[in-house]
């Protein structure tokens, strides 16, 4: 184990574990995902202080939505919360989706210069789901692509996403 990414679940009273495509979208359109990135970022890095106290130094990545990608004071608050925990910003991986990027692509580049610039990855999500273009990958300062589910999870059994996800990672390289 190299590392863990931070998920946010919703226990709700009466309807029990509600996935975060349940909710998420709403936490969105209302606002409410601020608080809600922020208390995972504080309860992942306390986490991640813990393990590494423990001995185990692993990264952690968490989700960043749209919205959090487009604010340029994100990086410097980051930092801050990487010292507040003494976690070194080398152990963080922050994922981006390419739908997130593409909303504001010269914005959001920006913003993910100066997260590498704190010390933070960054890595695209679910890559194969979105604006997918190995052309708009390239020109984004990230370290590594995660390729979406529905590509891997078969790529033993059906020869095509194989093929797709062995040449997604050529071309990556």
């Amino acid at each position: 184990i190299v590392g863990m990414e931070a998920l946010v679940r919703w226990n709700h009273p009466t309807r029990g574990i509600v996935r975060p495509d349940d909710f998420i979208p709403l936490a969105e359109s209302t606002g409410l995902i601020t608080p809600i990135t922020w208390f995972v970022i504080g309860h992942a890095l306390r986490q991640q202080r813990d393990w590494r106290a423990r001995g185990h130094d692993i990264s952690m990545a968490v989700n960043l939505s749209v919205r959090h990608l487009t604010d340029m004071s994100l990086p410097d608050r980051i930092a801050v919360e990487l010292a507040r925990w003494g976690v070194p910003a080398d152990r963080v991986v922050v994922e981006v989706t390419e739908t997130s990027v593409m909303s504001d692509p010269k914005r959001a580049i920006g913003v993910i210069h100066h997260l590498r610039r704190v010390g933070v990855s960054v890595s695209v999500d679910d890559y194969g789901t979105g604006h997918s273009s190995l052309a708009h990958v390239r020109q984004l300062p990230v370290d590594c692509i995660k390729i979406d589910r529905a590509f891997v999870s078969h790529m033993d059994s059906d020869p095509a996403n194989a093929a797709i996800v062995r040449s997604t990672v050529e071309l990556a390289r």
